[in-house]
């Protein structure tokens, strides 16, 4: 008999434990960050790029996929985040973001093309 209390008594704790978590995560914020990553040179989209975003609180990572025309959508809980946009071939650009309300601007993030970097081809020897 007491075997079976104590398994009742589990069992009501743990759909306590996940009701408050299901709870929490309806009432949090969410907000939708918009970001779009252009050449600088002639201000085009660049589909083919990333945009990486961690949380200061260590509970998120988010890598967001483009939706086209080089605009990237990621949700977000109000906080903190690093936000890291690049494409092959560009400079990075690393920012610090709050998120703070249920509507967020636009980014816009232009990239210089890496000219430090460029790889010289082996044929343009004399």
């Amino acid at each position: 008999m007491h075997k079976i209390h104590n398994f009742v008594f589990a069992a009501i704790l743990g759909m306590s434990c996940v009701a408050n978590v299901a709870a929490q995560s309806h009432t949090e914020k969410v907000s939708n960050l918009v970001v779009s990553i252009r050449d600088t040179a002639e201000n085009a989209p660049i589909s083919d790029g990333y945009v990486l975003v961690h949380s200061y609180s260590g509970q998120v990572d988010v890598r967001a996929k483009s939706v086209g025309n080089g605009r990237y959508d990621i949700a977000l809980a109000r906080g903190w985040y690093d936000m890291l946009a690049g494409a092959k071939g560009f400079v990075p650009d690393c920012r610090v973001l709050e998120v703070s309300s249920d509507v967020i601007a636009p980014i816009v993030v232009t990239l210089q093309v890496d000219n430090e970097h460029m790889q010289i081809s082996s044929s343009a020897r004399r």
